[in-house]
């Protein structure tokens, strides 16, 4: 059984970190555990982040396919009581694409579910994590996380 861990680029960052706390909500059977790195999860948030551009919030409603009748169903902060395995939240501090307030929301959620999570905020890092120390901070994060949920695991730096 894998862990919900859908982060590979830079590009997928945001909806990857989403997707795999929604795998996590969705077939909770599927899944050890979700790793979210400067994920989306609170949907009415981001809409109102884009509502100053048209363009912009047409965008987000294109490619989340959110409108005001699912918007609940898909948003992970909104679904925060569903979720069953543990959780991994990395953010960065200084994230300028995803406010790192998604994360925080959603570990105050988890707590008060409850919910096995840990929850760690980058200092000095952007969306992409370019930042060096910020970088190795997030994988040795999710190294440790993956070995204790997973077993096994690689040495991240020292």
């Amino acid at each position: 059984m894998p862990c919900s861990t859908r982060w590979a680029t830079p590009s997928e960052r945001s909806y990857g970190g989403y997707a795999a706390l929604m795998g996590a909500i969705q077939e909770p059977d599927r899944y050890r555990c979700a790793a979210s790195i400067n994920g989306l999860t609170d949907l009415k948030r981001l809409r109102a982040e884009y509502a100053w551009s048209r363009r912009g919030r047409r965008y987000i409603e294109a490619q989340v396919g959110m409108n005001n009748e699912n918007i609940e169903s898909l948003s992970p902060l909104a679904r925060a009581q569903d979720i069953n395995v543990p959780v991994l939240l990395v953010h960065a501090k200084d994230d300028g694409r995803v406010e790192v307030e998604h994360s925080r929301l959603l570990a105050k959620r988890l707590k008060r579910a409850n919910a096995p999570y840990e929850f760690v905020e980058v200092e000095r890092g952007d969306h992409g994590l370019m930042h060096e120390p910020s970088r190795l901070r997030m994988l040795q994060a999710l190294e440790s996380f993956l070995a204790q949920h997973m077993g096994g695991g690689l040495r991240v730096g020292k």
